[in-house]
């Protein structure tokens, strides 16, 4: 299992074979027996295998093709309902001023990270999709999310046509202490790295800093103050 972490790539292209039913089931139970902070188990997971609706998630992805193609789109969503209603319950009135949604949307990332290595165990590729959370009322509205609760990301899953060549990594771990003068060193050694990189998968001749510089400016495009639902 470790060495298929480490050999990990996001798959942009999937064969049309569908996921067994038993995969599936195995899946949802890992995502149910996922950790959640204080066990509030304050996340959802919603799986999409209806053609039409994984081709609507893909236009609120930016309409990327990879998004359509995968046979199965689990969305993660941070939930606040069960918390909330667990409080009228008991006649409490539960209060905002903690970091819920924070905690919301750690519990569904946690969630979805276990997905995902069952699902490479499995023999199966993944790739994580952010843009349904920059166009998280649409998405909403589409999957009826309601109440206290809003998507956060969504992970493909399917099987790989071909095989992808695998991407660099940058160091992120650090002993004992963070060290941020390490950083710009690392990145000016990690730009050689992904240029090649580039070259050979894209035939682009760029850099991870243009290119994720680039991607700040995409992301902020696609963001207006009324497409992300807030919480009451």
């Amino acid at each position: 299992m470790i060495e298929k972490l480490l050999n990990r790539n996001s798959v942009r292209k999937f064969t049309a074979q569908e996921i067994e039913a038993s995969q599936i089931n195995t899946l949802k139970e890992v995502i149910n027996a996922s950790p959640t902070t204080m066990n509030l188990q304050s996340f959802s997971a919603i799986f999409v295998t209806d053609p039409t609706t994984r081709d609507a998630l893909m236009k609120l992805n930016w309409n990327q093709p990879h998004v359509g193609q995968a046979p199965l789109i689990i969305v993660f969503v941070a939930d606040l309902n069960r918390l909330e209603t667990a409080a009228h319950m008991h006649n409490v009135e539960s209060t905002k001023e903690w970091d819920g949604y924070v905690t919301a949307t750690i519990d569904a990332t946690i969630a979805s990270a276990c997905a995902m290595s069952a699902a490479i165990d499995m023999g199966l590729g993944t790739c994580y999709i952010g843009g349904l959370r920059w166009n998280s009322e649409a998405t909403n509205k589409l999957l009826n999310i309601e109440g206290d609760a809003s998507v956060v990301l969504g992970l493909i899953v399917g099987y790989e046509d071909g095989k992808s060549v695998h991407r660099p990594k940058i160091n992120k771990v650090y002993d004992a202490k963070y060290d941020l003068k390490a950083i710009k060193e690392e990145l000016q050694q990690y730009d050689i790295l992904m240029q090649n990189y580039y070259k050979t998968v894209f035939n682009k001749d760029t850099t991870f800093t243009k290119v994720s510089t680039e991607s700040l400016g995409k992301i902020e495009s696609s963001y207006t103050p009324n497409n992300k639902k807030s919480f009451k």
